[in-house]
């Protein structure tokens, strides 16, 4: 990484593109969980917050996208969700009780 707030200096670039979807998806990891990414990597923690500053992602994704990320990805059955560790047992999966993927 560049010495500024992008990933190449000054100007954001295509790397910083590519690299927001990511970003942003963390961030509303922590928003929702407390639990953050890039605690223990502070340049790019830093470089997560300048693009967070662009207000790029929410034009990116539809008006509900945190809502329904959240819903999805950090609801009580996910080990995110619940805040658990690797160790854990995965909980019974919709796939094993007939609901499908997604139920």
């Amino acid at each position: 990484m560049a010495d500024g707030p992008f990933f190449n200096g000054e100007i954001l670039g295509n790397v910083d593109i590519a690299w927001l979807p990511l970003l942003h998806r963390a961030l509303l990891v922590e928003k929702h969980s407390g639990y953050d990414f890039l605690a223990n990597y502070p340049k790019v923690k830093a470089w997560q917050e300048t693009i967070a500053k662009t207000g790029i992602a929410e034009k990116s994704v539809p008006a509900d996208f945190d809502e329904a990320f959240s819903n999805f990805y950090l609801a009580e059955r996910t080990f995110l969700g619940r805040g658990a560790n690797f160790d854990e047992v995965p909980i019974a999966t919709a796939t094993a009780t007939g609901g499908g993927c997604c139920g």
